[in-house]
């Protein structure tokens, strides 16, 4: 499943799921905040070849991964893999609970 990244999501280190969620277990999309969290995904990517990853929950007010920052989350992802507006990347499914991203352009 793909997503292309725009400013938005470089300015605040989200990635938006609206067109994927359905991708996702339905276990894994959270409320608003915390205290409603859903169940944590692990998300990897390769950066130099070194596999990195984080696990988050799915922010359902927003369909963004909830945790984004640049240490470990989607900021860190974003920032990694030298990621640009217009860029695609690709989730795909390791296995219920794990996805693998890639940058496809």
């Amino acid at each position: 499943m793909k997503v292309v990244i725009n400013q938005a999501n470089l300015k605040n280190d989200h990635i938006y799921l609206n067109a994927i969620i359905s991708f996702f277990p339905k276990d894994s999309i959270g409320g608003n905040n915390l205290s409603t969290k859903g169940r944590d995904l692990k998300i990897s990517y390769s950066w130099n070849g070194v596999i990195k990853s984080f696990e988050s929950d799915i922010a359902g007010d927003k369909k963004i991964l909830r945790k984004r920052g640049k240490l470990s989350g989607t900021g860190m992802l974003l920032t990694d893999m030298d990621v640009k507006v217009g860029d695609t990347l690709e989730f795909k499914k390791i296995d219920d609970y794990h996805f693998e991203v890639i940058k496809i352009s």
